[in-house]
Order: C-alpha cells, then sequence, then structure tokens
C-alpha cells in the first residue's frame, strides 16, 4: 500500500515511499513501459557506493544540435525552439528552480542525458569530425516528470516528483504502473540446455555475431602508439582511445540492457532511452553520478 504523498520540507518536491522487497529497477522499467526515461542502476557497493538505483519516467526532454535548442513534451511533440550556443547553458535555463533535498540522493532539479564527444571543441580548439554516421544530437538530457528512488539498503522506493500543479495525479499514475506485472516479467519455460543467464529472446547479434569497425586495426594500433608517446612526453597522463563496432540486432533496447546487467561484472550501469528505438546504454566500474 502506498502512503499518500508529502511535501518534503519546502524543497520543491513532494514524494511518496513503499516498500520495494518485491521491485528492483528492472522490472519497475518494464512495467513503466514508454514511460521509462532512463536508469541509473548500482548492483553492488556497499551502503556508501551501492546503495541507491534511480529509474526516470518521461517528462520533457531537451535535444541541442548546430546550435538550436528544442524541448519536446513526453509524448514527443515539440514544445519550444531556442537559439542555444552552449548546450549546459541551455540545460540550466529549463531546470526548475528549486533547492536540493539533502533527504533524497537525486537532485529533482537535474538533466540526465549525454553531450557528445564533439560538444568538448565548444570550449577547446579541437577538431570536429565533418561527418556524423550515428545522426545523434550533441546533447540530449530528460527532464524526468518523476523519479523512482530505490534504496537497496532499506529496500524502499520513493516516487518523487516537483511540487506543482498536478503533482498528486503524476504520483498516482507511476504508482498504478508500479503496481501491474509486466508480460517480460512472467518466467519463461527454459529448453534443455540454454543457459539460465542467456540473453532475453532477440538480444542475440542478427545474422551471426560478426562486428564492423569504424576504422582499420592497423590505424587504431597508429593512436595508441601516437598517445603512449604523448604520455612520455608529459603532454597528458592518460586518454582512452575509442573504436565504434557495429554489430546488428533487432532486440529492443531494453533487453540488451538486461544482457548486459547479466554478463557484465561493472557494479554500476546506465539507460538512458533516446526514443524512436535507440538508447545509451553502459556499464562502468567507476561511479556514474
Amino acid at each position: 500500500m502506498i502512503a499518500p504523498a508529502v511535501p518534503r520540507g519546502g524543497s520543491g518536491v513532494v514524494s511518496v515511499e513503499w516498500s520495494a522487497d518485491t521491485l528492483t529497477p528492472v522490472s519497475a522499467a518494464l512495467r513503466l513501459g514508454d514511460r521509462l526515461a532512463f536508469i541509473l542502476e548500482s548492483v553492488e557497493g556497499g551502503a556508501r557506493y551501492g546503495r541507491y538505483s534511480m529509474v526516470g519516467v518521461r517528462g520533457r526532454t531537451l535535444t541541442v544540435d548546430a546550435s538550436t535548442a528544442v524541448i519536446r513534451a513526453a509524448d514527443g511533440h515539440e514544445v519550444e525552439r531556442f537559439p542555444a550556443d552552449d548546450p549546459l547553458e541551455a540545460l540550466r535555463s529549463v531546470l526548475p528552480a528549486i533547492p536540493s533535498d539533502p533527504g533524497l540522493p537525486f537532485p529533482l532539479s537535474a538533466g540526465v542525458g549525454y553531450l557528445a564527444y564533439e560538444a568538448a571543441a565548444r570550449w577547446e580548439r579541437l577538431p570536429v569530425p565533418e561527418a556524423d554516421p550515428v545522426g545523434l544530437p550533441e546533447a540530449c538530457f530528460h527532464l524526468p516528470e518523476v523519479v523512482i528512488i530505490f534504496d537497496h539498503l532499506a529496500q524502499s522506493a520513493t516516487l518523487a516528483t516537483i511540487d506543482e500543479g498536478d503533482a498528486d495525479d503524476r504520483l498516482a499514475g507511476v504508482a498504478e504502473l508500479l503496481a501491474r506485472p509486466s508480460q517480460a516479467e512472467r518466467p519463461v519455460r527454459l529448453e534443455r540446455g540454454r543457459r539460465v543467464n542467456a540473453p532475453p529472446a532477440g538480444a542475440e547479434p542478427a545474422g551471426g555475431t560478426g562486428a564492423t569497425a569504424e576504422e582499420d586495426a592497423a590505424r587504431y594500433e597508429s593512436g595508441v602508439a601516437s598517445l603512449v608517446s604523448d604520455i612520455r612526453a608529459g603532454e597528458m597522463l592518460q586518454a582512452v582511445l575509442a573504436r565504434r563496432f557495429t554489430v546488428p540486432c533487432a532486440a529492443a533496447p531494453l533487453a540488451v540492457y538486461r544482457a548486459l546487467r547479466r554478463i557484465n561484472p561493472s557494479p554500476h550501469l546506465f539507460f538512458i532511452d533516446l526514443g524512436a528505438g535507440r538508447a545509451l546504454l553502459g556499464a562502468s566500474p567507476e561511479l556514474l553520478v
């Protein structure tokens, strides 16, 4: 049973807490369906580094590309467009002006998303590739309508939203979704010989496991050698040279995330829905927030 929502001491946030011993970030994400905006998950790390996980419920979305910022509502329709030479300033301009709540591990006045590597060229003298084979905006941030905060230590979940307008209705609507198990949560009879921790149906790469690299091995190895030389010369302390690989996959993005969290030992994971069947997801041994 869910207690009535209560304001949180003048912080501009209203929240409701309920028992979550049978609810997990993944099951919450499945139950939200297309309302899911993001998952920030800690699967281990103890009370200090792994106590909390957050699931965001889709609200407004801010994208910045070609010096233009666009805000879209939860249903995807455009509500505002304005010039934006700096994606971080654009984000600051649309965040609600409410104080941080010391009782919550996640600020409601925040955006969750990404800045592309190319965004660094706005503040540093760096070259920018002419082609964009991925076709994603320079920046994308979710401004969640409701945030579900999981306290793994207390086995509780707090639903929090900004205390304005129909706050109680927003919380009640999310609570109703969370009370309905999704089809994906039902037990599945496994075929004999199939691993229990195998990827969900459809998460296997289509057409085999072959991956296509963005650049060949020789060019990549040359880049590594160049970085090693720069480190030895004292030009830098550390660098990460990335190489994009492409693998055809027919699975839903959340199914890929579920497979990743089962096979990757990194304790901190993230999933950010970008719409149109696209998502940014990954796992890291280091803190993400």
